[in-house]
């Protein structure tokens, strides 16, 4: 994460108004405005890590901020030779939705697979690639999509 926000200087944090670039808000401490990096430093030296994946997971992280305060979290798992792009529901206390499966492959998603909310719909978007086929020297990438509604998300945005 904290490398993704730090590559776009535009970035405008729903947490910190006002600010653009890596900026954020710090629930670890008394909810101040500070840079990202030392919000994650700060939570990293709190405890208070939040590990979505189940299984093991390859990263490949998006969050969309929910009216609530809360955030719906995409994320890509590995296991049993499969590959599966999954959202839970992450509170601002911590605590966390069992995990959705949106998408279940052998193919590997390759990028960071992204997540947008329109009204009570979650909207997901990400590319898988496949090796190459008998004789050929490269694979090929696919964009896949998918819309779902994650329990307890509700309202018009």
């Amino acid at each position: 994460m904290i490398r993704g926000t730090f590559a776009n200087i535009r970035l405008r944090n729903q947490l910190a108004p006002g600010t653009e670039g890596g900026w954020t808000r710090n629930f670890a401490t008394d909810g101040e405005v500070t840079t990202i990096y030392d919000a994650a430093q700060s939570y990293a030296a709190s405890g208070t890590p939040i590990q979505l994946d189940d299984v093991a997971s390859l990263g490949h992280v998006d969050i969309e901020l929910l009216d609530d305060g809360s955030a719906a979290a995409t994320f890509v798992e590995v296991g049993n030779q499969q590959a599966r792009l999954r959202v839970r529901r992450v509170e601002a206390s911590g605590a966390k939705s069992a995990a959705v499966t949106v998408s279940a492959t052998g193919a590997r998603p390759t990028g960071v697979p992204r997540i947008a909310r329109v009204g009570d719909e979650l909207l997901f978007a990400w590319t898988e690639s496949t090796p190459p086929a008998e004789g050929a020297t490269e694979g090929t990438e696919q964009v896949k999509t998918a819309t779902a509604r994650l329990p307890g998300v509700s309202g018009t945005r």
